[in-house]
């Protein structure tokens, strides 16, 4: 996942991307935090900032399926 210049910061990226390539879009999860300070990948030619989220839609699943 990569940030661009049109991003308004790296998570805007991190949320873009996880809609791109996953189809879950950035209003179905809640961001819980941030994980650390950036890390260069093992390759050491990208910086990563990992982000934990959380899928709201599948809570929502959950519960609906607890009430049957």
């Amino acid at each position: 996942m990569l940030a661009t210049q049109t991003d308004a910061s790296f998570l805007d990226g991190a949320l873009r991307e996880t809609e791109e390539e996953l189809g879950i879009r950035p209003e179905e999860v809640q961001v819980l935090g941030e994980i650390g300070p950036p890390e260069v990948n093992l390759r050491g030619d990208m910086r990563v900032w990992p982000y934990i989220v959380r899928d709201i839609i599948l809570i929502l699943e959950s519960n609906d399926e607890m009430n049957v």
